[in-house]
């Protein structure tokens, strides 16, 4: 079997670029608090597979909390992250403030932070994942457009594309 990834623009290029590279499992829905945890993991590998440097920083996520019924849905989130294996808890505007001495306590009614979240260079994910699939055989072309694919038996039969160089 072959894979393909065709790019219509440029690698990273589109909405990847405009990213602020956040990580988390700071979630209130059990599917992306999986997903998050899973990312997470994935990433602080990332070095050794598939081998490239996304600048992963760790530093946690903390919500400030402003509003009783945020309070609120933030501490059923707490209780179902941790249900799922995720580091998280709740915290007064007193302790989150030792966490981030930025934070202005007033107001706060409480934080929910999750020690384990970050961010990475969401260009670098890309890239390191081209050169991943390039090195497991992938042909990755950049400026091309997949306009139609055609199935046979469930099967990919034919891709149709269009590249830059025909806009000329």
């Amino acid at each position: 079997m072959s894979v393909a990834l065709f790019e219509a623009e440029e690698l990273a290029s589109g909405s990847t670029s405009k990213a602020a590279g956040g990580v988390r499992a700071n979630f209130s829905d059990e599917l992306n608090i999986a997903l998050g945890a899973r990312s997470l993991d994935l990433f602080s590998k990332f070095l050794e597979r598939p081998g490239y440097e996304i600048d992963l920083r760790r530093p946690g996520y903390l919500f400030a909390l402003t509003k009783s019924e945020d309070v609120s849905r933030f501490e059923q989130s707490t209780e179902l992250q941790k249900s799922l294996g995720v580091e998280s808890r709740m915290l007064s505007a007193k302790e989150a403030s030792k966490i981030s001495p930025l934070l202005s306590e007033e107001g706060v009614l409480a934080c929910s932070f999750t020690p384990n979240d970050g961010h990475c260079t969401p260009e670098a994910v890309v890239l390191g994942y081209a050169a991943g699939a390039r090195k497991h055989g992938a042909t990755v072309k950049t400026g091309v457009r997949v306009t139609g694919i055609e199935l046979k038996g469930g099967e990919i039969e034919a891709v149709t594309t269009w590249n830059r160089a025909q806009r000329r």
